[in-house]
C-alpha cells in the first residue's frame, strides 16, 4: 500500500536522529513535503507503495542540507548510520536534493570540503590497506609472538595514528588534497616502521630500508629514507615540507 503522510514524517524524523535540531526537522519535513508535491523521484517513489524505510537516502540528504541552511549540521555519521547507506550512496543523494531544492546554486562550500576530506581518507585507507600485510607482516610486534589479533590490533593502531597526524597537520574539520594526504600516509608510514621493535622487522621492504636504522628515529637516514620513497612512489619535495609537522605528532604520541 501507498506509505501515509504520516509514516513518512516518522520516518523522516527516524533518520534524523535523536538529537537533531527541532529546526532542522520542522523545517526538513516542510522540504521533503515540496518535493512530494513536485511530483519529482522522491514522489514517484511514495506513489511506488515503497516501504517509508526506501526513502532513507533522501531524507539523509534533505536533512543534512537543511542542517547547513540554518547553521545546525546534523552529523554525517549518524545521518548514514540511521538510513542504512554508505557515505557515497549519501553524497550522491545531498547532491541529487541540492539540485532539486536550490535549484542554478552552486554546492555549499561545506559540503564540498566534506567530500574531498571523505574522498582523500578513502583513497588514504585503500593504500594503508594494501600495504599494511607488506609492511608490517607481524604488526607492530615481533614475529614469535604475532598472532591474527595483534596484527588486527596493531593496523587499527597505526590507521588511528595517520588519523590524529592528519587532524593535527590539517585540522580537525578535514583538509589537504588527496595527494597531501598520501604523502601524509608516507609520513606515519615511515615513523611506524622507524618505532618497530627490532624482531619485528621483518618484512621485504627491510632489504631496500638497510639495518641502519635506528629504533625510535624520525625521520630514517637519508638512504633509507629515499628507498622507503622510491618503494611508495613518494615526491621527496612534498615530504620534507610535512616532515616538522610530523615530528611533532611523534612528539604529541608519545
Amino acid at each position: 500500500a501507498k506509505p501515509k503522510m504520516s509514516e513518512l514524517q516518522q520516518e523522516f524524523v527516524r533518520v534524523c536522529g535523536e538529537g537533531a535540531s527541532p529546526r532542522v526537522v520542522e523545517e526538513g519535513w516542510a522540504a521533503v513535503r515540496g518535493l512530494l508535491e513536485q511530483r519529482d523521484k522522491l514522489a514517484n517513489l511514495a506513489s511506488c507503495a515503497q516501504a517509508p524505510a526506501s526513502f532513507g537516502a533522501q531524507f539523509a540528504a534533505v536533512a543534512y542540507l537543511t542542517g547547513l541552511r540554518l547553521g545546525e549540521p546534523t552529523p554525517v555519521e549518524r545521518l548514514v548510520r540511521n538510513a542504512g547507506i554508505s557515505v557515497k550512496d549519501f553524497f550522491g543523494s545531498v547532491e541529487e536534493q541540492h539540485l532539486r531544492l536550490h535549484p542554478g546554486e552552486p554546492i555549499p562550500e561545506a559540503l564540498r570540503r566534506l567530500k574531498e576530506h571523505y574522498m582523500a581518507a578513502t583513497v588514504a585507507w585503500k593504500k594503508y590497506d594494501q600495504l599494511f600485510a607488506t609492511l608490517f607482516p607481524s604488526g607492530f610486534v615481533g614475529a614469535a609472538t604475532a598472532d591474527q589479533t595483534t596484527s588486527d590490533d596493531s593496523k587499527q593502531l597505526g590507521w588511528c595514528a595517520f588519523l590524529v597526524a592528519k587532524c593535527l597537520v590539517f585540522g580537525a574539520s578535514g583538509g589537504g588534497n588527496v595527494l597531501d594526504v598520501y604523502h601524509l600516509l608516507v609520513c606515519v608510514i615511515e615513523l611506524l616502521l622507524s618505532h618497530l621493535p627490532l624482531d619485528a622487522r621483518g618484512g621485504a621492504i627491510w632489504q631496500s630500508l638497510g639495518a641502519l636504522v635506528p629504533k625510535e628515529h624520525y625521520p630514517m637516514p637519508a638512504p633509507a629514507r629515499a628507498a622507503l620513497h622510491a618503494e611508495l612512489k613518494a615526491d621527496p619535495d612534498r615530504i620534507y615540507k610535512l616532515d616538522s609537522a610530523v615530528a611533532k605528532v611523534s612528539a604529541d604520541l608519545r
